[in-house]
């Protein structure tokens, strides 16, 4: 166990904490690309670690399966986010993005809710950064942020 357990550390070499916040800040905009190309569903499955959990109003799913079932209900709909920030510890294989996000419920069609997330991210074993915990509030009333309007 612990030999597995050096040689998957040893598998991503530490990186300087910018280079890492940059990586994973880019990760969330793909994550968030991805979304609009595929769908909100299949998009959170794909960045999803293995053990990944959703803190979602009355729910929290854990896994890619679960969480895309979860989003299912948003199939045709247009949920876009951006990230303002993040953290990452000192080896650069754990960190958080915080944004806002902006839902349509149909592509093209009016917004319907706003709010802010943060996720958790950590790097899997071949150094890519899948997220481990997302989450995030509501807006009392939508206040788009201009970043997130439809094309």
């Amino acid at each position: 166990m612990i030999t597995f357990l050096a040689v998957a550390l040893a598998a991503c070499p530490a990186e300087a904490p910018e280079a890492a916040l940059a990586s994973m800040m880019q990760a969330d905009r793909d994550f968030a690309a991805l979304a609009a190309e595929v769908g909100v569903a299949e998009a959170f499955a794909e960045y999803a670690a293995h053990d990944a959990r959703l803190i979602a109003s009355g729910t929290e799913p854990v896994g890619p399966e679960d969480i895309a079932a979860s989003r299912a209900g948003l199939e045709g709909a247009s949920l876009r986010w951006a990230p303002r920030g993040g953290y990452v510890d000192e080896n650069g294989s754990f960190g958080s993005t915080f944004g806002s996000w902006a839902l349509y419920p149909e592509a093209g069609g009016a917004l319907s809710a706003t709010g802010d997330y943060i996720t958790v991210w950590r790097k899997d074993a071949d150094c890519t950064w899948r997220y481990v915990l997302d989450g995030g509030s509501v807006d009392p009333e939508p206040v788009l942020d201009p970043v997130l309007t439809q094309e």
